[in-house]
């Protein structure tokens, strides 16, 4: 594949105060001098050189179009011709520079911008994870205080339903000392965590045993909440 060769632009003319000139690109200035002498009766010669053209020529063209004769040939009358496309040249020149310096910052700050953007995405879920987690904490909480609530009200409702036959069926225990064990056992029966049966496993140190199973059996501590009760304890 034959590379394209570069362009370079030019400004031809006869250049002795005269404001007609040529504005046009070519891979080999002089030859197209050469070309443009033919037939020419005035003695023509390049005035100006610009390497890479690019679209350097076609922007001119569209900046002196007021100047334009013929073509590619312009007549800037009084005006010196090279000093005139020079100055244009330089001034699109920093045009090109100051819309890349402002795109580059463009992007840069629209990079920022992403960021900024990301991190406070991450810190809205950090901070919703962390609302969830609190109101998960704070549902076994309410959960907790209503199994609380609720183990006391049935002990008030159990204790005065101890008879002195129960006592005589256990014997060695005083009715206060039956009072508090029914209210140990209760509590901690519907409130022992689920996933930790050993914990109910503890009320049987601490009071007798066969209060606790009578309690099981006579469904003072109520299935719903004995869910928490292991077949062992209810067997004890």
């Amino acid at each position: 594949m034959t590379t394209p060769m570069k362009q370079n632009l030019y400004v031809i003319g006869e250049g002795t105060g005269s404001g007609v000139v040529k504005i046009g690109k070519s891979a080999d200035v002089q030859s197209r001098l050469t070309s443009l002498q033919t037939g020419c009766p005035v003695r023509l010669q390049i005035l100006h050189v610009e390497s890479d053209a690019g679209e350097l020529e076609s922007w001119l063209h569209d900046q002196f179009a007021q100047y334009r004769q013929h073509g590619e040939w312009f007549n800037f009358g009084a005006n010196d011709p090279v000093a005139t496309v020079r100055v244009a040249i330089e001034r699109h020149r920093l045009s090109r520079s100051i819309e890349q310096v402002t795109e580059q910052l463009r992007a840069e700050f629209e990079e920022k911008l992403k960021e900024r953007e990301q991190y406070w995405q991450d810190e809205v879920a950090e901070l919703q994870s962390q609302m969830a987690e609190r109101e998960a904490l704070f549902a076994k909480e309410r959960e907790f205080q209503e199994l609380a609530n609720y183990a006391a009200r049935r002990a008030n409702e159990v204790i005065p339903l101890i008879s002195n036959a129960l006592m005589e069926q256990i014997g060695g225990n005083s009715k206060e000392e039956i009072d508090a064990s029914i209210a140990v056992i209760m509590t901690r029966a519907m409130i022992a965590p689920s996933d930790n049966p050993t914990s109910l496993q503890d009320v049987l140190n601490d009071v007798d045993p066969r209060l606790f199973k009578y309690l099981v059996d006579q469904a003072f501590v109520p299935r719903m909440p004995a869910r928490r009760i292991t077949p062992e304890l209810a067997s004890a």
